[in-house]
């Protein structure tokens, strides 16, 4: 069955879905948009090698707010494998990105939880600084280790502590594991003092946290010259 090119160059969206429709209905063939010949593993194929550098698209998927990684509410009966943009503007939900329906709940394009990420504990007394000292005006990279207990999986935002004393603590967005893990904060910046002067890090992150007996808080926590509190 020949296959249908439809260029880019002169399609409107509006044209694209009624085209599609019309050939998956009545050829029950491939659809290549931008190529004539799609990939034979390929129901439909979107390709932008003919756009000239600065001209090419991308595909822009379905965007919405869910209200929770098992929102089924928003879409109702989600097909398991349906894919969507998440906004993350629902108060309930701030992930954002592409998210698929595993047939139980929206997950992560790499299979992990989008559900907002809590732990139980940060186990404060545990908290590790690598390299542990730094000297003032030399400019330092190392890394705060803050181990905690009590993971749910969920997913947790990025965030940017600082600067103290000329030092910046920064986490990258992921996920809690389940049950006991590590935060791992890289720690950048020209420090303006020197060890042993203490670099106080205020670290709120996970919901109902308890650490020396203050709710969200790692509260007085030792690290060579880093005190998370």
């Amino acid at each position: 069955m020949k296959n249908k090119l439809i260029p880019i160059k002169h399609v409107q969206l509006k044209f694209i879905i009624p085209a599609v429709l019309f050939m998956n209905l009545q050829l029950s063939g491939q659809v290549g948009i931008g190529v004539e010949n799609p990939d034979p593993s390929a129901i439909l194929e979107l390709n932008v090698n003919n756009l000239a550098a600065g001209s090419k698209k991308g595909f822009l998927g379905p965007r919405l707010a869910l209200a929770s990684n098992t929102d089924v509410a928003t879409i109702p009966n989600p097909a398991t494998g349906l894919l969507v943009f998440n906004s993350g503007t629902n108060v309930n939900l701030n992930y954002v990105g592409y998210v698929f329906w595993n047939g139980t709940e929206w997950r992560k394009l790499d299979g992990t939880s989008i559900a907002i990420g809590t732990v139980g504990t940060l186990n404060c007394n545990s908290v590790s600084l690598t390299p542990d000292t730094y000297t003032s005006g030399v400019p330092y990279t190392g890394t705060m280790s803050v181990p905690y207990t009590g993971g749910n999986g969920g997913s947790y935002p990025a965030q940017s502590i600082g600067p103290v004393n000329g030092l910046t603590a920064t986490l990258v967005p992921g996920n809690f594991s389940n049950g006991a893990g590590t935060l791992y904060y890289n720690i950048t910046g020209t420090p303006t003092v020197s060890s042993p002067s203490v670099t106080t890090f205020s670290i709120n992150i996970g919901g109902n946290m308890q650490c020396g007996g203050r709710i969200r808080q790692c509260d007085f926590c030792w690290s060579g010259s880093i005190l998370v509190r």
